[in-house]
């Protein structure tokens, strides 16, 4: 019955901040038009009311990641079969687990400039994601069908890393892409 009523009151508060087909913007629920007019003006929001204006200063743009070379990707590629055939799967598997946390794997960590990120927002995926990606995706979809096709899963990795976004097949399973950070 709470649950019910927190509800309606929840729809009554956004009803009142939406306007009304008769009201023009600042005149809905408890908006003013100076609050109205700075929210056009790009002013950021905050709980407590109107915030600081969202004015760029110099120096703040941050540089665009950009795709991981081909080259780097490749060595890294190379570096983590070493590392998985090296320990048995065992070590790297401890290590990986610990290095998901921070969006990269073993090889990653070593060739210390590459990040794995989600394709569609750019930001550096969870753990849990590069769980998917590494094991289920990687390990488990693409290595198995590599193993029982005689390669060809492999294969056609490699072709779809030749792509303008430079992502493996499974980089587009587990939706993510590799990239250096800072540009």
């Amino acid at each position: 019955m709470a649950n019910a009523s927190r509800t309606r009151n929840t729809e009554g508060d956004v009803q009142g901040w939406l306007p009304t087909p008769d009201q023009t913007p600042g005149e809905s629920g408890d908006t003013s038009a100076a609050e109205d007019a700075a929210f056009q003006e790009g002013t950021v929001y905050s709980p407590g009311g109107i915030g600081d204006t969202a004015t760029p200063r110099e120096g703040d743009i941050a540089a665009e990641p950009e795709f991981a070379a081909l080259g780097r990707r490749f060595i890294a590629f190379l570096l983590e079969a070493v590392l998985f055939i090296g320990t048995f799967g065992i070590g790297w598997l401890v290590w990986s687990m610990i290095e998901w946390r921070h969006a990269r794997t073993p090889a990653k960590r070593l060739l210390r400039d590459l990040t794995v990120v989600d394709m569609w927002s750019g930001e550096p995926v969870s753990w849990r994601r590069m769980a998917v990606r590494e094991l289920g995706a990687k390990i488990g979809l693409v290595g198995l069908f590599g193993m029982a096709t005689f390669g060809l899963g492999w294969a056609i990795s490699a072709a779809l890393v030749l792509s303008e976004t430079r992502t493996a097949l499974w980089d587009r399973l587990a939706g993510t892409t590799v990239v250096h950070p800072g540009g």
